[in-house]
């Protein structure tokens, strides 16, 4: 898939999944989209579509939640040019969820902990 499909995709779910959340929350959350697709060749992760339960929310675009949209296109776009620019601070970030446990994965992993955030994110330890 190339880059520009992908990034269709990913806003789709960013703003599924974090709707009602803060800009940098859906950066966050975007970084982690951008990273499994970085390095999906090393890590073979699951697709978006299956992975990211946002991505398989009913959205509905009207003028309230147009804003929002347009937060979650903002935020994808800036980590993927932060990220690809060489920005170390969150190009670890590859999972998260909402209930604050490890995800079930092969992969160990560790919690990175952001205030003010109501997803809970995970970094692979290699």
């Amino acid at each position: 898939m190339n880059w520009e499909d992908y990034r269709a995709k990913l806003i789709i779910a960013v703003m599924g999944e974090a709707e009602s959340c803060s800009f940098f929350e859906k950066y966050l959350i975007a970084c982690v989209g951008w990273n499994r697709w970085f390095h999906q060749k090393k890590y073979r992760f699951n697709p978006l579509e299956k992975d990211f339960l946002g991505y398989r929310r009913e959205i509905i675009i009207n003028d309230v939640s147009r804003e929002k949209m347009e937060e979650s296109i903002k935020a994808v776009d800036r980590a993927f040019i932060e990220l690809n620019a060489g920005n170390k601070k969150y190009n670890d970030l590859f999972f998260f969820n909402l209930s604050g446990k490890k995800p079930s994965t092969i992969f160990k992993v560790e919690p990175v902990i952001f205030d003010k955030v109501v997803h809970t994110f995970f970094r692979i330890i290699d």
